[in-house]
Order: C-alpha cells, then sequence, then structure tokens
C-alpha cells in the first residue's frame, strides 16, 4: 500500500508530536480511514519528508509522532519560472497542477488585455487561496517536498 504524503504547515522535527490542521486531519481519518499505528509522511515545503506514525484519530483531529527524517533533494536544480493568463474554469487549477509537477518553481498568474476572468478584491483573495491548496496537493501527489511560490495577481504590462 502507498504511503499517504500530508502537507502541514507546523515545524517538523524527529521525535515530537503533531496534530494535523483540521482540513488534512479530516482527510486522514475519513478519506483514507486510516488507524492508529498507520504511517504516513509529513512534509512542511522547507526541504525534506519526516516519517510519522499515527497514535490518535478522532473526527476531528489526528496526532502523529514524528519517527525520522529524509533529507533527500527531490527538486529541480533548474530555476522554472511560469507566467500564465488567468483562464476560465477549471483550466488555470490544471495549469497549476501540471506545473508543480513538473517542478515549477514560481507561477505567476497574469492578467491581459483578452483575459475574460476579472478578479478584484475579496475574489482574487479566495482565487489566490484555491490556487495555493491545488499547488498542496498536486506536491503531495507528485512527491515535491518544497512549493512553487505563487505569485500575487499581476497584469502582464508590469
Amino acid at each position: 500500500m502507498r504511503v499517504p504524503r500530508i502537507f502541514t504547515t507546523q515545524p517538523l522535527q524527529i521525535n515530537s508530536e503533531v496534530e494535523l490542521e483540521a482540513g488534512p486531519s479530516a482527510h486522514v481519518a475519513k478519506a483514507l480511514r486510516m488507524r492508529i499505528g498507520d504511517t504516513i509522511t509529513l512534509f512542511n515545503g522547507l526541504g525534506g519528508e519526516f516519517s510519522a506514525q499515527i497514535f490518535s484519530i478522532d473526527k476531528k483531529a489526528v496526532k502523529l509522532n514524528v519517527l525520522d527524517h529524509n533529507t533527500q533533494a527531490l527538486e529541480s536544480p533548474l530555476q522554472l519560472e511560469l507566467g500564465i493568463a488567468i483562464s476560465r474554469g477549471d483550466r488555470m487549477d490544471w495549469v497549476i497542477q501540471k506545473a508543480t509537477e513538473l517542478g515549477a518553481t514560481s507561477i505567476s498568474p497574469l492578467t491581459t488585455l483578452r483575459t475574460e476572468v476579472k478578479l478584484k478584491g475579496d475574489r482574487a483573495e479566495k482565487k489566490q487561496r484555491h490556487w495555493q491548496q491545488v499547488i498542496i496537493s498536486a506536491c503531495e501527489q507528485c512527491g515535491r517536498n518544497q512549493l512553487p511560490q505563487l505569485q500575487a495577481l499581476t497584469s502582464l504590462e508590469s
């Protein structure tokens, strides 16, 4: 069975206890149906990954013992930056996902003269948070340990 990879914003160190955030806890407990004693891989985007074992699980919280650290560098030595005009529907999510899987280090969403999607204020912030979650999910799936930087929405002219 494949060991699930979970992103956390918490600092990680060997022989420490970690309580996952609400979203990842629900995913581990409900979607993956993991049990006490199961192991998962944790990463926080700062490089490397940590093996952890579940010691407590309920509907809202999963607690883990961090066992060891793997410092293997999985990132490409190339610095790939992608500037992409915002597109409608799921296409932008797909581009961000694939760019992350291919090793992009920075993704810049752009507005152009012909961009049909208009994002301002709260709507732009909500989209940024959504795209950041797409990046996290892609890193969990493809095995990357560092998240690409998601730049703020800017115009092509700037």
